[in-house]
Parts: C-alpha cells; structure tokens; sequence
C-alpha cells in the first residue's frame, strides 16, 4: 500500500512546486517571433497499466529573437486556437515569455512549460491561472493520500482485531 500512497503524495509535491512559482523563479525572453511552425507531437496509447489509443497532436511552435529555446501550445491548451490566428509573418509581432528552462521538453527539444506569455500587449497565458491550477492538483492529490492513508489505517487496525480473537 506504501506504494499506491506515494504516488498521490508525490504528485501533490509536484503539484505544489509548480504551483508555487512566480514570474521571479522561472526564465524570461522577449523579443520578435522570428519563425512559426507547426509539428505533430505522438503520445504513447500504453503504459504497464492503462491501455489508451496512441494519437498525434498539433503543436504550434514559436521561436523568438534571440533564444535558443522554442516555445510549444498543444492544441488541447486554452491558447491554441487564439494563437493560431495570430498573423506572425510581419517580423514585428513581439512576445514576451515566462518558462521553465529546466522542465521537461518534446521532440525536437520544444518546451511545454509555459507560465505566461504576451504578443503585442495580449496576455494569452497567466501565470495566475496556472498557479490556481495546479494548487487545485495538489489539493485534490492530497487528499488521495490522506484518504488512503486513512483506509490503510482502518484496514491494519481491523487485522490486527481480528487476529486478537
């Protein structure tokens, strides 16, 4: 049971580390999107317990002036269809970007992690939703774990009873 325990906790730390990030903590470019591209990101349908269907996803991918890191929006995210109808052909439109250098990337080493992001003055991702996002996570995965803490408890306990009779 340890174990089955653990991963909730695990999550909820996760979670909460996430969650607990503010703009000061994470890495920050600005400048003019140079290029946009878009890729197909494959997802894994098994794992060694839960089978789902393998499937692709369209990720818009956006490269700013000046760094060498690209920024991936999956388009299961709230801003992919916003940003899709952003005409970047200009040379002009400006981002400015808050991520995660340090968090985990897709294929061709495209980030996922980011925590707010402006073109020209529009914030199409907060840090303040992302923040209330994961606390819920981390609530919700903690009382996973207190729960079946809890039920691991009550079970040991009734053994241990019945073995006394």
């Amino acid at each position: 049971m340890a174990s089955i325990i653990f991963l909730p906790g695990y999550l909820s730390v996760l979670s909460f580390i996430r969650g607990s990030m503010s703009l000061k903590d994470l890495n920050h470019v600005a400048g003019i999107v140079t290029s946009e591209r878009y890729m197909k990101h494959f997802h894994s349908g098994s794992n060694r317990y839960v089978y789902h269907p393998s499937y692709y996803e369209d990720v818009l991918v956006l490269s700013i002036q000046g760094c060498t890191d690209e920024f991936g929006f999956m388009e299961k995210d709230k801003s992919y269809s916003d940003l899709t109808k952003i005409h970047f052909g200009d040379n002009e439109t400006v981002a400015d970007v808050y991520y995660d250098k340090s968090g985990q990337r897709i294929e061709e080493n495209v980030t996922l992690h980011t925590f707010d992001l402006k073109i020209d003055d529009v914030r199409y991702i907060k840090i303040e939703e992302i923040q209330k996002s994961e606390m819920t996570g981390s609530l919700i995965f903690s009382l996973v774990a207190i729960v079946l803490s809890w039920l691991t408890y009550v079970g040991a306990k009734r053994i241990k009873l019945k073995g006394h009779v």
